[in-house]
């Protein structure tokens, strides 16, 4: 899900009584995201009802849960700890979308929105010119899993350039922060993240669980960018002429 120095280790469930229990309560939370009416209506609206983002709330709250147990209970001893900010300044991918409609609404609601949307623009220009200098020339189309992409993520990820949604190293959108971020451990100091010698880790949602999110996903059919900078930017395009209803 992420592009890393080195790509984190899959940790595997604990598969006790527990997780199991918070696996099933994950699915059944999802499976109440799949029953909001207007999700199908989404493409031609453009809005979802404050239900939805409750009970993504909910299921973020599970899954929450369901990471302290495979910590916890597994003796892991997890470096990460408030105002560390080593992770917010690698790439964001692998959203789901209903994901950045999430993350639209919150940062509309900023007094600074504007702020942040000529930020998300000016990432999105210095990734551009990243791609554009990695390809051959005469090349100006490539799919998003080409390996150019992971190279432009790769080399500003390098330059330690922070997520545009984070101010004085805290993350302003904490709260409603994505599966991916949630997922996202280190054992080792933080210093070491996005390097060769970092132990980090995802802990994601299990099989069945990703199944009935990424179903959801497909249905609401909004465009979809490399990460959460170009998803928001092109989310937002989309939304032009049409204003989140707040």
């Amino acid at each position: 899900m992420g592009v890393h120095m080195h790509e984190p280790i899959k940790l595997p469930t604990l598969n006790d009584d527990e997780s199991r229990q918070l696996t099933d309560c994950m699915v059944v939370a999802a499976n109440k995201l799949n029953t909001v009416h207007e999700i199908d209506n989404f493409a031609v609206t453009g809005w979802l009802p404050d239900e939805f983002f409750e009970l993504l709330q909910e299921f973020y709250s599970i899954y929450d849960n369901y990471i302290y147990h495979n910590t916890v209970e597994a003796n892991l001893e997890i470096a990460c700890h408030l105002t560390c900010d080593r992770c917010c300044k690698q790439p964001v991918r692998g959203l789901y979308s209903f994901e950045i409609i999430s993350l639209y609404r919150r940062i509309r609601q900023f007094e600074d929105y504007k702020d942040i949307h000529k930020l998300l623009v000016e990432y999105a220009s210095e990734f551009q010119k990243a791609v554009q200098a990695l390809l051959e020339p005469g090349i100006t189309t490539i799919p998003s899993d080409h390996p150019v992409i992971y190279e432009a993520h790769y080399k500003l990820s390098q330059e330690g350039k922070p997520c545009p949604l984070l101010f004085n190293r805290t993350c302003r959108i904490y709260e409603q922060r994505p599966v991916l971020c949630r997922a996202y451990h280190s054992l080792t100091s933080p210093s070491l993240c996005t390097t060769p010698e970092g132990k980090t880790f995802l802990l994601e949602p299990p099989k069945r669980v990703d199944k009935v999110l990424r179903s959801l996903s497909k249905r609401l059919q909004i465009p979809s960018g490399n990460d959460l900078t170009s998803g928001l930017l092109l989310f937002g395009a989309d939304q032009k002429f049409r204003p989140w209803k707040l």
